[in-house]
């Protein structure tokens, strides 16, 4: 379709909406833009059927919506609700990453906070979900002394809905070369306090 051909839709979808449309997107292989405009050009093609054929066109369409959310999110999408980050445990898995990350900063005798970034973030850029505003995000929580922590929507967000995998929870576990790291719930639970069990390799 030509560029002169398309019209711009601005519209507003909750955090929920936009985190699950986001989610089967990606799951589709197709962009958030192509994957909108495939289920709004379904949609308004049903409201052209003859009246005899349109209930059960749309039927069939929620029995396939109903299977893709099978297949990607598990029984059902509101299976979310169970598994989402609540923002008391954002916070928690803020001090766990802020306090291991330091931790890994003076073990390996660094001199400059920067090489230590250099050599971590690149650990966490690998996934398919990270882009920029999350590196500028994530720095911002590692590098600076007192830093807003991440909220449950952000990691909800960055996370598709599940708590794990985390990219910065893989990451760090990698980096750290612990052989017993702790799971991601520990981590929302204790926070901070499971860093000086943490074993550096």
């Amino acid at each position: 379709m030509k560029e002169k051909d398309l019209a711009q839709l601005n519209i507003k979808v909750s955090k929920e909406l936009h985190s699950k449309l986001k989610f089967l997107a990606q799951n589709s292989d197709k962009t958030m833009e192509k994957y909108i405009n495939s289920i709004l050009k379904q949609s308004a093609e049903v409201d052209f059927i003859d009246e005899g054929v349109k209930s059960s066109v749309i039927e069939d369409i929620n029995k396939r919506l109903t299977n893709l959310e099978k297949v990607f999110l598990g029984n059902n999408i509101n299976s979310l609700k169970g598994t989402a980050f609540t923002d008391q445990e954002a916070k928690n898995c803020t001090l766990f990453m802020k306090g291991l990350f330091n931790k890994i900063f003076q073990e390996r005798n660094y001199t400059k906070i920067n090489q230590c970034w250099k050599d971590f973030i690149p650990l966490v850029e690998k996934f398919s979900q990270w882009n920029h505003f999350y590196t500028l995000r994530l720095k911002e929580v590692m590098l600076i002394d007192d830093p807003d922590p991440w909220t449950g929507d952000e990691l909800n967000e960055l996370c598709l809905g599940n708590k794990c995998p985390c990219p910065i929870y893989s990451a760090l576990r990698e980096w750290s070369g612990c052989n017993d790291f702790p799971t991601q719930q520990i981590i929302c639970d204790k926070g901070s306090d499971l860093v000086d069990s943490i074993e550096i390799k």
